[in-house]
């Protein structure tokens, strides 16, 4: 992992503390079998998040979807292949046609949805290049003509810089968040936990 992204994912686990058992990662994790599934490679700041948060409410707000998870709800996979997350992005494409400047996963370089917010805003991978320097795409949760924005940000880059208040959106106008008891990972989801981390 590039020592930037590093940095990043760090910060992360700083800022707000992992749970010691992580729903929906069940196993240590290996990612090459379900990398294979969705037929694409994964950012490594995304499977360091995943493998420490497992399945929850990331700061109050975000839902980061879980490749080692089958639900419909927060799986990666189904997200991003058949299930809400890939309809709405599909029906965006539709909708606003070519104003609409991205393609969708599978296409390279397409949207790939890595999670939503509790505004039911869609945040995706733009996989444009290798998967470590893929930027962030966040999109409104109704959104009307442009209410899209790209970031040459990682997914631990992001929400690292929208938890210091270091990130101006023009689709997040909360100046206020988060406030410190936002600060928590409250795990959700009934998948297998993984064991407790040492230390």
């Amino acid at each position: 992992m590039p020592s930037e992204i590093a940095m990043s994912v760090t910060a992360l686990l700083k800022l707000v503390p992992p749970p010691a058992s992580p729903t929906g990662v069940g196993r240590l994790p290996s990612w090459i079998d379900d990398e294979a599934k969705l037929g694409t490679g994964l950012p490594s700041d995304y499977k360091e998040f995943v493998t420490h948060y497992g399945t929850g409410l990331f700061a109050d707000f975000f839902i980061v979807y879980n490749l080692l998870a089958r639900d419909t709800v927060f799986g990666l996979i189904p997200n991003a292949t058949k299930e809400l997350a890939m309809i709405r992005l599909r029906n965006y494409k539709t909708i606003f046609g070519d104003d609409f400047p991205y393609g969708i996963f599978p296409d390279k370089p397409g949207l790939l949805p890595w999670g939503k917010d509790e505004n039911g805003g869609t945040y995706c991978w733009l996989t444009a290049g290798k998967s470590d320097s893929w930027p962030v795409v966040h999109i409104a949760g109704r959104p009307g003509k442009g209410d899209w924005q790209q970031f040459r940000l990682t997914m631990s880059g992001y929400l690292l810089k929208v938890l210091k208040k270091q990130l101006k959106s023009k689709l997040n106008a909360d100046d206020e968040y988060p406030f410190p008891e936002q600060l928590v990972f409250k795990p959700l989801g009934i998948n297998e936990q993984a064991p407790k981390r040492k230390g």
